[in-house]
């Protein structure tokens, strides 16, 4: 499906806006292909897609090349390796339609993504629509697994806020890639991604943008097929704790500044705290020996920053043992 020759794909939309989309892309030639092709199949015609090669050492830059040849559509660029946020900084500079999206290059899209998403921005006027999305796990063949959404919908920024902190850590609200950006309200903050950030950059950027936000739209559709990898592949396997630990720090204030912009601070004050120490847990399980150490490094930090009562921390670690205990009773 996803290698449909260009010729055949019916040209449409020419006389609506120029929509942007931003593809960082580092050593993806076993999956650049499948997505490309799905940008360039895509119903809604008038589009730009600018390709940031940030540094590659295998075949991608070769297909951006291939692809922005044969598609004056595409516009491929590169850089050295500076990172994915340095990329999509990149692309930033580079965008000229008036709405933006996102795409990460070992994923792909359904043939109309984009359609769906401006039809309900053209219908609603809203500053942001977000869609559902397909995940596949490569190693189990598993697909379409559980993960959260908020229900179909128009928001305004608080409600919408409320949804978010139902389930700070979700997948959902996080990622770039199931959301249509307003160029212009990008522009008048002059946002851009944290390049200190290996982890949670892209989160950072959202909770910027919705604190500039009126409207948002959530569509129940499944426009965006999110491949995911092997955990043992992952970057945070191969980083320092403390690292990891650091980054979730810069995540939780992004969540603090948002919610103190929108005088929500008291209101999610133990959601805020849950998703951090939550974070934690993930972060340091594989710890064994070392995990005591890092409560007290992580313990020290934690409570200078937010405050937190030192009978409150260890009442959560009660919890967590007393649940794992209880797990193993089962037989979990």
């Amino acid at each position: 499906m996803y290698n449909t020759p260009i010729e055949s794909v019916k040209k449409e939309n020419v006389n609506e806006p120029l929509i942007s989309m931003i593809v960082p892309i580092y050593n993806g030639e076993k999956y650049l292909e499948r997505c490309l092709y799905s940008i360039r199949n895509q119903r809604y015609r008038n589009i730009e897609a600018i390709l940031i090669d940030d540094g590659s050492t295998d075949y991608s830059s070769k297909i951006c090349q291939d692809f922005s040849k044969n598609d004056n559509r595409f516009h491929f660029f590169s850089q050295d390796n500076h990172g994915v946020s340095s990329a999509r900084n990149l692309g930033l500079d580079k965008i000229k339609g008036k709405y933006l999206l996102f795409v990460d290059s070992d994923d792909y899209i359904e043939e109309n993504y984009i359609t769906k998403l401006w039809e309900s921005i053209k219908l609603t006027g809203a500053d942001m629509v977000i869609c559902d999305y397909r995940q596949e796990c490569e190693h189990t063949n598993a697909i379409d697994m559980i993960h959260y959404t908020a229900p179909p919908g128009d928001y305004n920024r608080k409600s919408f806020i409320n949804q978010l902190s139902k389930c700070p850590g979700a997948h959902y609200f996080g990622v770039l890639w199931n959301k249509l950006y307003n160029t212009e309200l990008i522009r008048s903050r002059k946002l851009s991604f944290n390049t200190a950030l290996s982890l949670g950059e892209d989160f950072a950027f959202n909770m910027e943008y919705l604190s500039l936000v009126n409207h948002i739209k959530v569509i129940a559709d499944r426009l965006y097929i999110y491949s995911w990898k092997n955990p043992s592949s992952l970057s945070h396997q191969t980083k320092a704790i403390e690292k990891q630990l650091e980054e979730r720090f810069i995540l939780y204030q992004a969540y603090k500044d948002l919610f103190c912009r929108e005088n929500l601070e008291h209101r999610w004050w133990y959601k805020l705290h849950y998703y951090m120490l939550k974070a934690y847990f993930e972060e340091t399980k594989a710890l064994g020996s070392d995990i005591k150490k890092y409560q007290r490094k992580f313990y020290k930090r934690y409570i200078s920053d937010t405050g937190i009562g030192k009978k409150e921390f260890q009442m959560f670690l009660l919890m967590k043992e007393l649940k794992h205990l209880m797990k193993f009773n089962n037989g979990g």
